[in-house]
This record gives structure tokens, sequence and C-alpha cells, in this order.
């Protein structure tokens, strides 16, 4: 259902706090999309999950981690933006900390670059 209402508007960046993941490491679409693709991911990797679903409609997705999930080794809280690849080019991504997820997006269509 989340995916369907993230798409309803068809916006070409969404952002979305408290993700679960699994591994405490910062994740991108564009730079390890081996990654997305294991084919016997666990179902409370929430990432992999929209990822495989917005990335159906053509977005791509930077995340980083910014808590553990407490009592679990793996699995952790994080925040992703996810961006349409028809309108936006990822120029570089960071997190400065464990705070948040940077993304440098540049236009497809000669508009100005977002940080």
């Amino acid at each position: 259902k989340i995916v369907r209402q993230l798409l309803q508007y068809s916006p070409d960046i969404i952002c979305v706090q408290g993700v679960q993941s699994i591994g405490f490491a910062e994740r991108c679409s564009e730079r390890c999309p081996q990654w997305f693709g294991c084919p016997d991911e666990p179902s409370a990797n929430h990432l992999v999950y929209l990822y495989r679903e917005l990335g159906k409609a053509n977005y791509g997705v930077v995340f980083a981690p910014t808590m553990k999930l407490p009592g679990s080794a793996v699995a952790c809280f994080g925040n992703a933006i996810f961006w349409k690849r028809t309108r936006w080019c990822l120029v570089r991504d960071f997190s400065p900390g464990s705070a948040a997820a940077c993304a440098v997006l540049e236009s497809r269509l000669g508009g100005p670059s977002l940080a």
C-alpha cells in the first residue's frame, strides 16, 4: 500500500525516514546494484522491498543507516532518497555522520542541480 501511495503523484524525488534495512552500511543502487538483487533477501529488509517496487518505475536510491534496531545484530533503521532516473542523474552521495542520507542530483532536462 505504501508503494502505491508514494507513486500516486509520480514524484521526481521521494524521501523516507525510518526505513528498516539489513547491515549497518550506506547503500546506493547506482554503485552497488547487486546488493539489491539478492534473490533470498529476508522480508525484514524493507529497503530492498521498496527499491524493487519503486525500481519498476525507474527510481534509484541512496540509503544511510541512522541507528541499529534494538535487539538485533544486523537490522537497522535509516533514511532513503529515491529519485526518478528519467529526470535526475546521481552525481554523488554521502552521509554526514549517521544522521542523514545526502545526494547531489543533476537534472537530465537542463534544470538546476539539487543537493
